[in-house]
């Protein structure tokens, strides 16, 4: 704003002033373009020419504005003034507006931004609780692998309840004469269900290893076994009745279901304990001789016996065959039966061998 006379006028504007200068130019012609050439001479240097060209040139006079004419021009001036204000405050909304819309989409962009941030705080408090878990987790697994090492350690595979193999340790320690240890361990087996380890344990007993000889205590585990389809526990139950005068008729059939599983020492037991008649004559011959086909040598031995006592049917060749193979297979009376066998061969007549 200036001040006039007193008073407050807007300044002009350089549209404004441009308008007016406009109306007050006029253009002053001048310099039409043409060549001028100019010579001369100076005695005894010869002569000499210069032309230079002239162009046209256009001026610019201001002058006064007419006063007829003067309020129009200021009006027109006025308009243009106006209209390049309004051009240029529509430039300026625009530009607000779109300065407004670069906000909004800032401040969208900064709540997904906070979002964002927040759903990733989120995830790595979720994933850090995870971590804690998963570490308490692998040292509750650490603590336990480590109990489980140390509880190995004093008496795997029985402390860690694997019954099968707790059996097979205790027969081990069974064979290397670790009675006390093989005792404990038989126990812990034979209670867990382990048939077999009920029936070595039996031995034990019987033969008095580590314990005081029990044969009442060995025949129940025997007993044990074989209820469990241990059938060498029901040998062993056959071989102690057979022993102590007991009635073979209760262990007869664990012997006949040993025997056709081809446990040889099965047969054998079985052929001892059938009485001896005509009638049995042929099931025991049998017997014997599927045990000595499965190579017990005591087996063989009592096959020989049997043919040879079998007076109406003896086949002494077969005997002698029979307690070849007893020797062969380690039977010290059976190789002292084929001596006495191949010298009555030679002499029938001579005396006859006690059985």
């Amino acid at each position: 704003m200036a001040r006039v006379d007193g008073q407050c006028v807007p300044t002009p504007t350089l549209v404004f002033r441009e308008c007016v200068e406009a109306f007050r130019t006029t253009r002053v012609e001048r310099d039409r373009g043409d060549s001028v050439a100019v010579g001369g001479s100076v005695p005894g240097t010869g002569s000499a020419r210069l032309e230079r060209d002239r162009r046209d040139v256009e001026a610019k006079e201001l002058a006064s504005l007419p006063d007829a004419d003067a309020d129009v021009i200021i009006e027109e001036c006025r308009r243009q003034e106006q209209a390049e204000r309004g051009r240029l405050l529509d430039e300026a909304w625009a530009a607000a507006d779109e300065a407004r819309g670069d906000a909004k989409r800032a401040r969208n962009d900064v709540r997904r931004l906070e979002s964002s941030t927040a759903a990733l705080e989120g995830a790595v408090q979720e994933l850090s609780a995870d971590l804690e878990l998963e570490r308490a987790t692998v040292l509750e697994r650490d603590e336990a692998l480590a109990a489980m090492t140390a509880l190995a350690s004093l008496d795997h595979p029985c402390a860690l309840e694997i019954w099968p193999q707790c059996a097979e340790a205790a027969a081990s320690d069974h064979e290397a004469g670790e009675h006390a240890r093989a005792h404990r361990r038989y126990e812990l087996a034979c209670e867990a269900g382990v048939a077999e380890a009920c029936g070595n344990w039996g031995l034990m007993f019987e033969h008095g290893q580590g314990v005081p000889t029990d044969l009442r205590r060995a025949r129940d585990l025997y007993s044990r076994a074989c209820d469990s389809d241990d059938l060498e526990g029901c040998v062993h139950l056959g071989v102690a009745t057979l022993a102590e005068d007991g009635a073979v008729s209760d262990v007869e059939d664990g012997l006949r279901r040993a025997c056709a599983k081809d446990v040889a020492r099965g047969c054998t037991t079985l052929a001892q304990a059938l009485p001896r008649g005509a009638e049995e004559n042929d099931d025991i011959e049998s017997l014997l001789e599927q045990a000595c086909r499965l190579d017990d040598a005591h087996g063989c031995r009592l096959l020989g016996v049997h043919l040879e006592r079998d007076v109406e049917r003896g086949d002494l060749v077969a005997a002698q065959r029979a307690f070849d193979r007893a020797c062969d297979l380690g039977d010290s009376a059976g190789c002292d039966a084929r001596v006495q066998a191949s010298a009555t061969h030679r002499n029938p007549s001579g005396p006859k061998r006690v059985h």
